[in-house]
Formats: C-alpha cells, sequence, structure tokens
C-alpha cells in the first residue's frame, strides 16, 4: 500500500538533504506521495508543499528564534491542520530544532512515527535533552559516527548513515584554471572564509584582515582569496576590506562567489570560520586555523559555566576526538594566538604534514558513500515493517 511522508526542513542546506531523500525514496517506491514545509529545492520535487519554511526562519542567535515564535506556533497550526486531514504514515525531520521539537511533541501525541535525520547537536550544548528525545522520536539518522555511541547510551534507536556532504563534494573537479580566470599572481594563497551571514562577516572579517597585515610584516603572503558565500554581501565586505585598509597594510584581495571549493583546493591554507565550513575545508585536505569571534559575556559563558558540552568547536576536531587543527575562540578582534598557528601550517613544517595526515584520518572515520540512498532504505524498511 502506498505510504505518506512528510519532511520538514528549516534551512538552505536541510532543504537540499530533503530534496535528495524525496528523490532516493521515489526511486525505490514511486507510489509513495510526500508533503512537508521546506524551501526551493523540496518545492522543486512536486511534493505537496504547504509552506516556505526556510525563506521565514533563515535567522541565526537566540533573541531572532524568540522574536520568531509567533511564526513558529503558525506554522505549527498549519501543520497540524494538514495532520488532522491528511495523516503521514512518517515524519521525517531534518535539523532545525528549533520548530522540529515542537513539532515531534505532537507527532508522538497523534502516534506518527518519527525518525530525526541530521539531528540537533544536543551532545554539544544540551545532553540533558536526551530523555526527551527518548521520549519522542522512533530513530534518528546521524551523520556523524560520533553520534551512534551518545545515543546508545540512552537506549535510543539509532543509524549511522553517512554526511550528505561528502556525496555533495564527492563530484567536485577542481578548475586548473582558477587562477588565469581570476587574475590571480603567482606563488601561494590565503583563502578567507568569513561566514555565510551578516553577523559573522562584520565580526570576523576584520579579524582576518588584521592576520593578514601581521603575517604580511613576517612573511610576504603573496595574495587573498575570499570567498564570498553569497553575492548579496559583496558591498559589505568591500567596504569593511576598504576600511580596514586605512590602519592596516594587508596583501591585496580578490573577492569571488560560487567557487568556494576551488578557491580551496588551490590555496596554501584556509583562515575559516567555525562551521560546517570547516568540515568542507577536512573534506578538501587543506590545513586550516578556525577561529571564532563572540560576545565577551558569551565567551565568560562558555568558559566559566557547563552550557559547553563539548570539547571542541571545529567540526574536524569534534569528529576526530582530538585537536587536529587549531581552533580559537575569541571576544577581542586581534588575537596574537592565532598568528603563531597560520605560520605553523603555512609553508612545509612538521605541524603541516601532521595536520594533513590527521585530515586523511578523519575523512576515513566518515566514510559512509550515499546518505540520501542509506536514509531510504532505513525509512522504506520501517515502513515496509510498519
Amino acid at each position: 500500500m502506498p505510504k505518506h511522508i512528510f519532511i520538514v526542513a528549516g534551512d538552505a542546506s536541510g532543504d537540499v538533504y530533503g530534496a535528495q531523500l524525496i528523490d532516493a525514496i521515489r526511486k525505490k517506491k514511486p507510489d509513495w506521495s510526500f508533503s512537508g514545509l521546506g524551501g526551493d529545492r523540496m518545492a522543486s520535487t512536486g511534493m505537496n508543499f504547504l509552506y516556505h519554511l526556510v525563506r521565514e526562519f533563515s535567522v541565526m542567535g537566540f533573541l531572532p528564534v524568540i522574536l520568531g515564535m509567533p511564526k513558529v506556533m503558525r506554522f505549527l497550526e498549519i501543520t497540524l491542520d494538514f495532520f488532522s486531514q491528511n495523516k503521514p504514515d512518517m515524519v521525517v525531520l531534518i535539523d532545525y530544532p528549533g520548530f522540529n521539537m515542537y513539532l515531534a511533541t505532537h507527532t508522538k501525541k497523534r502516534n506518527i512515527p518519527t525518525v530525526y535525520y541530521v539531528t540537533p547537536q544536543i551532545w554539544a550544548w544540551a545532553p540533558w535533552r536526551i530523555k526527551k528525545i527518548k521520549r519522542l522520536m522512533t530513530k534518528m539518522l546521524v551523520i556523524f559516527p560520533f553520534e551512534v555511541e551518545f545515543y546508545q547510551k540512552a537506549r535510543i534507536p539509532v543509524e549511522y548513515v553517512g554526511h550528505p556532504l561528502l556525496d555533495r563534494m564527492g563530484g567536485f573537479v577542481p578548475d586548473p584554471h582558477l587562477r588565469s580566470s581570476l587574475g590571480l599572481p603567482d606563488g601561494p594563497f590565503l583563502a578567507l572564509l568569513p561566514g555565510s551571514r551578516k553577523a559573522e562577516l562584520t565580526g570576523n572579517l576584520p579579524t582576518m584582515l588584521w592576520a593578514a597585515h601581521k603575517l604580511n610584516q613576517k612573511f610576504p603572503v603573496p595574495h587573498l582569496v575570499l570567498a564570498l558565500a553569497s553575492e548579496k554581501y559583496r558591498v559589505l565586505v568591500e567596504s569593511i576590506i576598504s576600511e580596514s585598509r586605512k590602519t592596516m597594510s594587508f596583501p591585496d584581495i580578490t573577492v569571488v562567489s560560487g567557487k568556494t571549493y576551488n578557491i580551496v583546493h588551490h590555496s596554501q591554507m584556509v583562515f575559516v570560520t567555525s562551521g560546517t565550513a570547516t568540515l568542507e575545508t577536512a573534506i578538501l585536505k587543506k590545513p586550516m586555523v578556525v577561529f571564532y569571534r563572540v560576545p565577551r559575556l558569551h565567551k565568560w559563558v562558555l568558559e566559566n559555566t557547563s552550557f559547553l558540552k563539548c570539547k571542541y568547536i571545529a567540526l574536524p576536531n569534534i569528529v576526530s576526538g582530538k585537536k587536529i587543527i587549531p581552533e580559537y575562540v575569541f571576544s577581542h578582534p586581534y588575537p596574537e594566538e592565532i598568528l603563531s598557528a597560520i605560520y605553523s601550517l603555512w609553508d612545509n613544517t612538521p605541524e603541516r604534514k601532521q595536520c594533513l595526515e590527521d585530515l586523511d584520518c578523519m575523512q576515513k572515520l566518515m566514510e559512509k558513500p550515499g546518505a540520501s540512498e542509506n536514509v531510504a532504505k532505513a525509512i522504506v524498511e520501517m515502513l515496509d515493517k510498519a
């Protein structure tokens, strides 16, 4: 009998994973139907698309989420009204716990099997929430191998399905003409990945430029290439660069959008903010220094409370279970400590060699191809047995 699956994704990456999952399930079960909340990619699959959740909730930080609670409740009401008329056979939640955990409370009340794909990172900041997950979830489909033990200890059904990023990057082919197409000079260049949101750019880019200024005083860095996540921030980035040049002397910068993987691949090393970009850089096996600038109060909380349960902030270090790349969290804009880390990885040093070996081992830890197919297989097996 054909099944009906409801899928929820609240951000751009989850939207991509949701669309890939729909395609993977359709290959196995072409007569099954799909509905849900997501973004453009999920809508393009032809599913019964209730609302553009990605556009409405592309926010970051605690305060915006609190201010957005009326919207959360409205979308929850829309979803529950839909369930009253079209009860799905399964609900698949993708990331975005701010909305999805609310919804899971109601799927449990309605006895709808619920699985979580790209699960909340409660192991890092809220391990006490595992009791709620155990109560609400049918199964956790995790994308990091270390998450399996975390959920197994709580006796929660769990399966490692692989990271969808590995599949997306598996088809990456470096552009041999990147340098000539961008007009880059000969010699190694430092890649800058300052983040994908306005707050990250304004908070992190000045520090990156200051570090480039200090590096340039110690040894010549021929060029900087900044990988822009979105063209809409070009004016902001160029304004920050122009303002910084008034007091600093750093090499010429080429600002490029849409070529992040190629920029990382061709760079000597990468200066990157914490987040998925660190994992992408690691998969491309490029040495990096990771830092993230936070408000002074946030840093005090991280250092003086038990709020953060994870020892590291950079995903390559978390996956490896040890520090394989330098990482720093700062509240001030000019952290001298990061300079020695960049120095140590720039040339063919023992530190650089060890970093490359560790990145190779990290990738082997994560190797499990076909994340979308693995998730589809798990879901189909669960519903076929139901």
